[in-house]
């Protein structure tokens, strides 16, 4: 498999979002565990924003590295999961 594909970009674009939620929930879990404080509740819509903005790490190593064809792959799911982030969170951005 080349380097500088599609499909990698696509694994990257599908997988960083996911693994950056869960990674950025672990830490402040963390914090609040090492701050003796009780863990605090961030809402999934702020905590998936987070994890959609981790795709902006791939998203830069590839333009560094000028692999277009993986850059592209990136930017598919990345507009896919904002998409299904506006749908799933309509109601709470657009009528409160």
């Amino acid at each position: 498999m080349a380097k500088d594909s599609i499909f990698i970009g696509i694994l990257f674009g599908l997988l960083t979002p996911i693994f950056g939620y869960y990674l950025i929930e672990a830490l402040f879990d963390l914090y609040a565990l090492a701050m003796h404080e009780p863990a605090p509740d961030w809402r999934v819509k702020t905590l998936s924003v987070m994890g959609l903005c981790m795709n902006l790490i791939p998203f830069h190593l590839f333009r560094i590295k000028r692999y277009d064809k993986s850059l592209r792959g990136v930017v598919f799911p990345t507009i896919l999961y904002v998409v299904i982030w506006v749908f799933y969170f309509w109601d709470s951005i657009f009528l409160t």
